[in-house]
């Protein structure tokens, strides 16, 4: 079993995120940055996907996350994207074959990264959520980011 700081949220940053996505009849996505264990920045990414039922992300947009994050103070930590509001409510947040396929091709891709989120949004009771996932030692698990940010004041660490 291996530990990793919890990682929060910054409240703000996070509205802004939801507000991001308003649109479930496409797929689209942002990267996201982190300072001091906070997600504390996003960066909206173009989805160069065919279809609008999967996000692909643009590669050369994402550079440029990266340098906006470093501009920002923060460092890339992954990529959220939404899902399509026609998938079942059991299934919305679920990665389908794709996205783990992806995300372990990313990972695989970008080595010096200990560990990467890759949440995804979507429409539950039409409500917007966010599901939280850490890919870590090839692994793709779902972390629960509501009992992080509870925990934010004693800064502990996820179990993975």
């Amino acid at each position: 079993m291996q530990k990793i700081p919890v990682i929060t949220g910054n409240k703000i940053v996070i509205s802004s995120l939801k507000d991001y996505f308003v649109d479930f009849q496409q797929e689209r996505g942002a990267a996201l940055g982190i300072k001091s264990n906070v997600i504390s920045c996003f960066y909206p990414i173009t989805n160069r996907s065919d279809t609008k039922y999967s996000f692909v992300p643009d590669f050369e947009e994402l550079n440029k996350a990266s340098e906006y994050f470093e501009n920002q103070g923060c460092e890339f930590i992954g990529i959220i994207h939404s899902h399509n509001s026609y998938k079942s409510n059991s299934s919305v947040n679920k990665p389908s074959k794709d996205d783990i396929n992806f995300y372990h091709s990313f990972s695989e891709a970008n080595p010096d990264f200990e560990y990467l989120l890759f949440p995804i949004i979507g429409l539950e009771n039409n409500q917007k959520v966010i599901n939280w996932y850490i890919y870590i030692n090839g692994e793709l698990k779902e972390i629960n980011m509501e009992i992080a940010w509870k925990r934010t004041a004693n800064r502990g660490f996820f179990d993975i």
